[in-house]
């Protein structure tokens, strides 16, 4: 997707697919009888319970904004298995690749403001790259078409966590002189390393670090609080963000530790779900941005038919699973995240969406 031109309704993001994709959906039947909000939220709340029922999470919260306002929010239980604690709402979960669906919100915002030129080669912006990564684009790493390659398996991922990062130039070190598995543009390949690398263009572009963008432009004006980058020290000092669980042999145990810093705009943030259903919902809604740039970025109607669209982003990884799905048509959106990683939340999140768009 472009983020400097219309986008039409034939044209499908290439970089909403594998953790993150975009969906059709399909067409609601109405219901033949009258629901009440309270009948949907007793059956969203079913879904909740099936979510324990069917999988090993110990703890998981689900937020959901209609129209700007808080819809509902739930959570069902346990944060700290050992202490009985039960999660709230400003309970923060690793989020992982959710994080990519706020970096991209953030790299439209910039182009708004012109901070950031999407088509420009990133060399103007980080002249010290090799010279086979000067003439990518951002737009090429927001599609995950620039070639650059993803984890090396899950040692990598693994060993990634055991190093920790003070900026995107730190973490682009890890791969930044391998060689482009593709030509650029040319064919989709999904690259965490990707977003790394466009965080570290933004920041070279904007003269402004991550923290503070994410900041300035997303957090401060959604009026959020319970978000924040990856920080192993803070965690240890926050009694409202969740124990991490690792199943293992059927048992949930505590997760060992993990230092996210590297990840950056690929994957670095916790946040309730609370926090995460309120930036998109206020960027529904044109408080972050120009309605323009919404709709830019969020069509409202499919890319394949003429059905309302569905933006969907997911994320996983030690200590956590999330999913958020955006109906920009219906100005919905849903966020749901578990304290381990494992199962499929997405049928949840249609489930709990079908649930809402089909009241009268």
């Amino acid at each position: 997707m472009n983020i400097t031109r219309p986008l039409t309704t034939s044209f499908l993001p290439a970089y909403l697919l594998l953790i993150i994709f975009l969906l059709s959906f399909t067409a609601i039947a109405k219901p033949t009888k009258h629901t009440t909000k309270s009948t949907t939220i007793t059956k969203i709340d079913k879904v909740m319970n099936k979510i324990l029922q069917e999988n090993s999470y110990p703890g998981i919260s689900l937020a959901i904004f209609l129209n700007g306002q808080t819809y509902h929010h739930r959570q069902q239980g346990l944060i700290n298995i050992e202490q009985k604690k039960a999660a709230d709402q400003d309970t923060q979960f690793r989020m992982y690749s959710v994080t990519k669906g706020l970096t991209m919100l953030l790299a439209a915002i910039l182009v708004e403001h012109k901070l950031l030129d999407v088509n420009a080669p990133i060399g103007q912006y980080l002249p010290n790259l090799p010279e086979d990564k000067k003439q990518l684009t951002a737009q090429q790493l927001i599609d995950h078409k620039s070639g650059i390659r993803h984890y090396q398996g899950m040692g990598e991922w693994v060993a990634l966590m055991q190093q920790h990062c003070e900026n995107p130039n730190d973490a682009i070190k890890h791969f930044i002189n391998d060689p482009l598995i593709d030509e650029p543009g040319k064919n989709e390949h999904y690259s965490s390393f990707a977003y790394v690398l466009l965080s570290a263009v933004m920041e070279a572009s904007s003269g402004l670090t991550m923290n503070t963008l994410m900041d300035k432009y997303l957090f401060n004006k959604s009026q959020v609080e319970r978000i924040s980058f990856d920080d192993p020290t803070q965690l240890a000092q926050d009694d409202n963000t969740s124990l991490f669980y690792e199943p293992v042999n059927n048992v949930q145990k505590v997760a060992p530790a993990a230092d996210n810093s590297c990840k950056f705009g690929a994957g670095n943030i916790n946040a309730s779900a609370f926090a995460i259903s309120k930036i998109f919902s206020a960027f529904n809604e044109g408080k972050l941005s120009s309605i323009e740039t919404v709709e830019l970025l969020f069509p409202k109607t499919s890319a394949i038919d003429s059905s309302p669209a569905k933006a969907s982003f997911g994320g996983e990884g030690l200590g956590g699973r999330s999913i958020l799905h955006v109906y920009p048509n219906d100005n919905l959106v849903i966020v749901i995240a578990a304290n381990a990683r494992g199962g499929n939340l997405q049928p949840y999140a249609n489930d709990i969406a079908e649930i809402i768009l089909s009241q009268p």
